[in-house]
């Protein structure tokens, strides 16, 4: 799901977690907002793919830690939400 700074729905589907997929997923939103701040609920199994995919994009991560998970070009995957335009980058 992503949501503005106002908490307001911009974008909400379900998809598959893979490697045509997930890119889709991140080009639909970085064209909403280039400001994107992704929160993944998960930091192993089903969610590697994913984030491995951010950090191939230099997008920012936060795990469930609320710790910042630095970009990298490593192989990641899914449960996400992202907030666009929130000022958190």
């Amino acid at each position: 799901m992503v949501i503005n700074a106002r908490g307001e729905r911009l974008l909400s589907r379900r998809i598959l977690n893979g490697e045509t997929e997930l890119p889709a997923l991140i080009a639909d939103v970085l064209a909403l907002s280039d400001d994107v701040l992704w929160a993944v609920d998960l930091n192993h199994g089903g969610a590697v793919l994913l984030i491995g995919l951010l950090g191939t994009h230099g997008q920012p991560v936060r795990l469930p830690s609320a710790k910042p998970f630095p970009p990298r070009t490593t192989t990641v995957a899914p449960a996400a939400t992202c907030a666009a335009g929130s000022g958190s980058r």
